[in-house]
């Protein structure tokens, strides 16, 4: 039995690894994010013949650094490719929710408020990393002590007499 102790500890160790990296990624991003300024409400441009008024619809030059800034953290984790492999928006909408990611991909201004949603929910996201890297180190900790159990078990066994295999139930219990 205890050759599964092994296996089983080094990939809790590695995962380990995977969930400080994506935690760090998170917080690096969120760093990112809290330098970045919001952008000023758009200006009218014209007055259409109606009266209503026409706002400019260029692209966000700061919403295209938020972009830049997950790619270069979030998505840069090495394990990535291997974990995920998705596209921008796919993995900015599970990880940050489904508006957040449209606004950013597709909006036309990065805002307060979208700055304070992004900052709050990969604070959220980083939380629920340090959250599940506790819960693994918990099962790290009982798995060595099952290990460490085990092989006083088995070093118990080993200086058993030999002939212990042999013996009946009621002379093992005796």
């Amino acid at each position: 039995g205890l050759q599964y102790l092994r296996p089983a500890q080094e990939r809790i160790a590695e995962e380990q690894t995977r969930l400080r990296a994506e935690r760090d990624a998170f917080n690096d991003f969120r760093s990112q994010i809290t330098d970045l300024n919001p952008e000023p409400a758009p200006q009218a441009s014209q007055t259409q013949a109606t009266g209503s008024v026409v706002l400019s619809k260029g692209k966000s030059t700061m919403l295209k650094q938020v972009r830049t800034a997950y790619r270069k953290t979030v998505m840069d984790v090495p394990h990535y490719t291997e974990d995920y492999n998705e596209l921008l928006p796919v993995n900015m909408s599970k990880e940050l929710g489904t508006e957040l990611s449209k606004t950013v991909t597709s909006g036309q201004q990065f805002t307060i408020p979208l700055k304070k949603a992004l900052l709050e929910s990969s604070q959220i996201a980083a939380e629920n990393r340090t959250k599940f890297l506790r819960k693994i180190s918990q099962e790290a900790t009982a798995i060595q002590e099952a290990k460490t159990a085990l092989d006083e078990l088995e070093k118990h066994l080993q200086t058993a007499t030999p002939d212990l295999w042999e013996c009946s139930y009621d002379e093992l219990v005796t």
